[in-house]
């Protein structure tokens, strides 16, 4: 991921030194383990061609009965457990990329040479353009793909997805995407898999340097 992280950095920075539009888009789904429904993401396995028998064995312990313990208190056992995955399984990060990869193969064919990048729930994309409404027109193609998906799978978009850095591009592409019905917002900085960005205006240093500060304790 920290990897991923660099290599966006590194585009948007070359992209500002060669003059070109640029969005970097961070979208975030809410509660998206608690969200996942398990009859929707037998249906993306099956479709990845997922080996059914893992999948069972996984989904006995994702379905099966839980208890809540809070300090030396402990729960009579849940046994409705309703929609969501348990993130502690060791399939969890394969059905999230299941349950995504469909998503991330739209977005990756929007415009050539700005593939789409996937951290479990976390979504970054760079698009660049000579042309400002050539990005416009790719960011608002992505904003609709990401609200059809996540419908069709019912999933949910959360609140903290953004798209750096604030300019008349990116300004665009929230006031189209707003009118129908995403709330995309337009920042200076953000964290990207948490690192720092700026969409390539600046470099920012804040969030690295807490990390580094933080490890020397």
């Amino acid at each position: 991921s920290l990897r991923g992280q660099v290599l966006r950095e590194l585009q948007v920075e070359v992209g500002e030194q060669e003059k070109l539009a640029t969005a970097l888009f961070l979208f975030d789904l809410r509660k998206f383990y608690d969200t996942v429904r398990i009859s929707v993401l037998v249906r993306r396995l099956s479709d990845l061609g997922y080996s059914a028998v893992l999948a069972a064995v996984g989904f006995v312990a994702h379905k099966g009965p839980r208890v809540i313990r809070a300090g030396h208190a402990v729960s009579a056992a849940v046994t409705s457990t309703g929609r969501s995955i348990i993130a502690g399984c060791q399939q969890s990060c394969s059905f999230a990329r299941a349950m995504l990869h469909g998503l991330v193969e739209k977005l990756t064919n929007v415009m050539p040479g700005c593939p789409c990048w996937s951290h479990v729930d976390d979504l970054a994309q760079v698009v660049q353009a000579r042309s400002k409404m050539e990005v416009v027109n790719a960011g608002v193609t992505i904003g609709k793909i990401v609200m059809k998906y996540v419908a069709e799978n019912q999933l949910e978009i959360s609140d903290k997805s953004l798209v750096a850095p604030i300019s008349t591009v990116t300004k665009g592409i929230c006031t189209e995407l707003r009118a129908c019905g995403m709330t995309l917002s337009p920042v200076d900085s953000a964290k990207d898999v948490g690192m720092g960005t700026s969409g390539g205006k600046k470099r920012v240093a804040k969030v690295l340097n807490d990390r580094i500060q933080k490890a020397k304790k």
